[in-house]
């Protein structure tokens, strides 16, 4: 059957079930299909082509006083009781602020200004940013990927009036941040600001002087208005890991790597932290001294040496730094872009990312960290011993992948076909993203932001076997403002879901904002109040 043929059909079974909203119960077994194929732009319908979603409401964002959707939306939207902030990758606009009391019809009611351009006058992008609803807190990074490198820092805002944030203070980077993590707890409560760095200055050695020797540094912001830190460091490097590593037959396949950091996520109770380490792959940290207070160094090593420094505030849970979950060489370069852990199963769910908008680009990994897991057998059939008596499988020191899931546009043999048919993002791109880029986990259901993929929700019920649960393909905009005469966006559903009393929130990168109800197998899961997001520690809505 060709695939053209697939996708009307795709078009009429979303059009079914729609007109018939004919959802499964939570006593209904669960309806097992295939992954959905994406539809062409042509035959997404004003609400959305999809199974086991509806559209709650959809926001094009538009910037006050101008009349097309802005476009140039960044990777993530941040709530504060009834405020919604919307990010931007562009310098030219400010931080969108939406009312969001009435989620069937949110509403732009303000902006945050965009950050001054720095010494050098190179743009910057505030893409990323975080909030803590019970803290009255917003974290804007601010990063400049141009040489210099200037004008890099973090903003925090207090949002006690979220319509009105005001600026509390700013912490200035020595480098380049790319992705940040909030974590609250402890007692008495203590807010940790961990963030990571990766940047094209710190490429240009194999093991960059100080201060570019670091991949994560965390800053006490407890206190929103005099912010501390860094409190604590760490970086592979520190332990012989180049930054990168050229092209090499015989060692990576021909495909150099980058082994710096891409994103970390921290474990509720802040005794682990999941790194996601691009090609160097996936391990955890312990900061069981961050976690706790209890005094502890900074530096992730003794001074001038590899040696593990034992009082450090993050060291690696496997002491070895060669001891890692690392796939690579993979597909088109693929690297670990986030590692989350499932709340209460000893699983970390994975998002790749590919080096370039690279076909077959990248999909979700499920790794097991288990750390209690004894094996029974001690020998192999041969008689020779394969591990002393009592030893335990340790996840979390050797990580394990359980199972991956792909959509139909991460075959390798219909890439041609897939970038014929879906022919760009943005103008200079070849073709569209297919890339499962963020993740909001839960202990059974996964939601996925996959780009030009749409939302997909995901079962991951039996770790070795998930499957889809729903999706979501969106109808862009037919306009944006930027890029200029940006004509006929692609969809580019790129933000971490973000879950508010029941109801799904993503940016889309041209055409705004989406809220998203989810009505399929396991809807009873889902929590129906609080907030839940996969960069901040919500309190009390927190995930393990």
């Amino acid at each position: 059957m060709k695939t053209t043929s697939c996708r009307a059909r795709l078009s009429l079974i979303g059009a079914t079930l729609l007109a018939l909203a004919v959802f499964p119960t939570a006593s209904e077994p669960a309806d097992i299909r295939p992954p959905a194929e994406r539809p062409i732009l042509g035959e997404i319908h004003g609400n959305g082509v999809h199974r086991h979603f509806e559209l709650v409401d959809h926001n094009p964002l538009v910037n006050p006083g101008e009349t097309l959707p802005r476009g140039g939306n960044g990777n993530d939207i941040a709530i504060v009781r009834d405020c919604l902030y919307a990010s931007s990758r562009s310098n030219t606009q400010g931080t969108l602020i939406l009312d969001i009391s009435n989620p069937h019809k949110t509403k732009v009611v303000g902006q945050i200004a965009p950050p001054g351009p720095p010494p050098s006058g190179n743009l910057l992008s505030t893409a990323d940013m975080a909030a803590v609803e019970s803290e009255n807190l917003l974290i804007r990074q601010v990063w400049n990927t141009t040489a210099p490198f200037d004008g890099n820092k973090i903003e925090l805002f207090d949002t006690t009036n979220c319509f009105s944030p005001t600026l509390a203070s700013t912490i200035p980077l020595p480098d380049v941040p790319h992705e940040h993590f909030i974590w609250q707890g402890g007692s008495p409560n203590r807010v940790l600001l961990y963030v990571s760095f990766l940047n094209a200055a710190r490429a240009l050695s194999p093991l960059p002087a100080p201060p570019r020797d670091l991949d994560i540094r965390v800053f006490d912001i407890t206190n929103k208005f005099s912010p501390l830190g860094p409190v604590a460091a760490w970086s592979l490097q520190r332990f012989g890991v180049p930054t990168f590593e050229p092209p090499d037959l015989l060692q990576n396949g021909n495909q150099g790597q980058n082994n710096q950091i891409h994103s970390m996520a921290v474990s509720a109770d802040g005794r682990r932290v999941y790194v996601a380490q691009m090609h160097a792959g996936f391990y955890i940290l312990d900061s069981t001294p961050l976690a706790t207070g209890a005094p502890c160094d900074v530096d992730p090593n003794v001074l001038g040496t590899t040696d593990v420094n034992p009082n450090a505030c993050l060291k690696k849970l496997h002491p070895n730094p060669n001891v890692r979950f690392d796939y690579h060489p993979p597909f088109t370069q693929q690297h670990t872009h986030t590692a989350v852990k499932v709340p209460n199963r000893p699983y970390v769910i994975m998002n790749d990312e590919p080096t370039g908008n690279n076909c077959p680009w990248s999909w979700v990994r499920i790794v097991n960290v288990d750390d209690t897991f004894a094996f029974e057998v001690n020998t192999s059939s041969s008689g020779v011993p394969v591990a002393p008596a009592g030893t335990l499988y340790r996840g979390d020191l050797f990580p394990q992948q359980e199972s991956a899931f792909k959509i139909p546009e991460n075959t390798v043999e219909r890439c041609a076909e897939t970038r014929a048919t879906f022919p760009r993002v943005r103008p200079g791109s070849s073709a569209a993203s297919f890339n499962a880029h963020k993740s909001l986990v839960f202990k059974n259901l996964i939601f996925v932001s996959w780009l030009a993929g749409g939302v997909r929700a995901i079962d991951i019920s039996n770790p070795g076997a998930p499957f889809e649960a729903g999706f979501f393909f969106n109808k862009p905009v037919k306009e944006t403002a930027a890029p200029p005469g940006f004509v006929n966006p692609e969809l580019e559903i790129r933000s971490y879901p973000v879950l508010k009393d029941g109801l799904l929130y993503f940016l889309d990168g041209a055409s705004g904002l989406y809220v998203l109800r989810y009505t399929g197998p396991r809807r009873e899961e889902i929590p129906r109040e609080d907030l839940f997001t996969q960069n901040a520690i919500q309190v009390p809505g927190r995930q393990p």
